[in-house]
């Protein structure tokens, strides 16, 4: 199996997704690390109530909003496309200092996980 991914990752084109795919996974978990902490300093003992619902509406955003999106934006070029959710997710990362309440982590969610599944396309 090893020896099958060495194969594949030896294609240039394979390796840039690869790696592409690694940086957004890490990024993506980093701002939910991050948005995590920021609940517990937002809403303080209800974090446990706000970061599982949290979790669970960024799951939604993931599977349903996203496909939808993804499907709507098949036909345009890929690599504006992901230039563009990279941004978008930079942009939501530096409001990240100016949460201050409860909804406004779940807008957080929403606007930085919707183009999550943008980097797995084929």
């Amino acid at each position: 199996m090893l020896a099958a991914i060495l194969t594949a990752l030896r294609n240039n084109s394979n390796a840039k997704q690869s790696s592409a795919q690694t940086i957004v996974l890490w990024g993506t978990e980093l701002l939910t690390d991050t948005l995590e902490q920021l609940s517990i300093d937002v809403v303080g003992e209800r974090s446990q109530f706000v970061l599982h619902l949290a979790l669970t509406y960024k799951m939604v955003v993931c599977a349903v909003i996203a496909s939808m999106v993804a499907g709507r934006m098949a036909h345009i070029p890929r690599k504006p496309v992901l230039i563009g959710t990279d941004v978008i997710r930079r942009l939501s990362a530096l409001c990240l200092p100016l949460v201050s309440e409860a909804w406004q982590i779940y807008v957080q969610i929403l606007v930085s996980q919707s183009p999550s599944p943008r980097h797995s396309r084929r």
